[in-house]
């Protein structure tokens, strides 16, 4: 191993160099050791993913206050996991056909409903961004990114755990109960998630969380439709 990086040219360098981060080894190597490299980090990808995934959905908040006390090597980063999360439940949900349905959507138009589907993704991709100002609004003293963890820790458990719950019960006789179970969880679920993470007493919870997820809500089911009509024209 050298003695000093081959990128930056720092001295005493280790496994990794403290001033750019490269491997202290930088020989060519077998194409076994990169296999291994390889398995080896996704491996611990994948057991992080885990390990914030679990965290966020049955200890609501546990996972935002760890990352705000510096707890981070361990979790996953909060966009990159909402991010991936996402993309594997729109996936299943076009696959399954959710999107076809105007039952589900609302739209009866088939252009309309095209265009809904063309749109969802992003809409999704931004919808953290749609609950941080009620956040803000609430809790004014609290720091902007503080906020920004919360939402996409919220959103990843809305995601993971409602969006199954719409897909199963999304039959027109069950679709209502199924949006009406997974509204009632998510309020619930941010509730307890402020409780633990913004350090606050039950009543102020149930308040906040209560007026952030119909705020969040509601901002949700009316932006599609000026975004539909602002893009797609009449």
């Amino acid at each position: 191993m050298t003695t000093h990086c081959a990128n930056c040219g720092n001295d005493n360098v280790a496994e990794y160099c403290a001033r750019c981060g490269q491997r202290g080894d930088v020989a060519l190597r077998p194409l076994t050791d990169w296999l291994k490299e390889l398995f080896d980090s996704l491996t611990d990808l994948d057991l992080r993913a885990l390990r914030t995934l679990r965290n966020i959905v049955f200890r609501p908040g546990q996972a935002t206050r760890l990352y705000a006390a510096g707890q981070r090597a361990s979790q996953t980063p909060p966009l990159r996991l909402y991010v991936v999360a996402s993309a594997i439940v729109i996936a299943i949900m076009s696959f399954a056909g959710f999107f076809d349905s105007s039952t589900v959507t609302g739209i009866e138009d088939p252009e309309l409903r095209q265009r809904f589907e063309l749109l969802f993704p992003l809409l999704n991709f931004l919808a953290p961004l749609f609950i941080v100002p009620w956040l803000k609004l609430l809790f004014p003293k609290r720091l902007l990114q503080l906020h920004f963890v919360m939402a996409l820790h919220y959103c990843t458990f809305i995601v993971v755990a409602t969006s199954p719950l719409v897909l199963l019960l999304s039959t027109p006789q069950y679709l209502l109960v199924g949006q009406m179970l997974a509204l009632l969880v998510s309020t619930v679920y941010l509730v307890v998630a402020l409780r633990r993470c913004y350090q606050i007493g039950w009543w102020r919870a149930i308040a906040s969380g209560g007026l952030a997820t119909v705020g969040y809500y509601l901002t949700l089911a009316l932006l599609p439709w000026g975004v539909i009509v602002a893009f797609g024209g009449t």
